[in-house]
């Protein structure tokens, strides 16, 4: 059985962007905690404001697949990374 992803990590400009989900949802910005929700969810929303302004929200969401949405100014990202 394949292990469901835990860890996204998206680029942004110079920003590295990580949603982490484990014992909490997690959201950070260049290594800095910017949001967190507590426990284990069917869907977790976050969001944070860059430094440039610009608006990022997430949405982690599944039961028996988990995935992660982020969008930056309403604009969906792609991760770079998920682990």
């Amino acid at each position: 059985m394949a292990k469901m992803p835990s860890v996204w990590t998206y680029r942004y400009g110079n920003n590295t962007i990580t949603v982490k989900n484990k014992r909490a949802t997690e959201l950070y910005v260049n290594d800095k905690l910017c949001d967190k929700v507590k426990g284990l969810h069917i869907k977790a929303e976050m969001a944070c404001d860059l430094d440039t302004g610009e608006k990022v929200y997430v949405r982690v969401f599944g039961t028996t697949t988990i995935e992660c949405l982020l969008t930056i100014d309403n604009v969906i990202q792609e991760p770079v990374e998920i682990s």
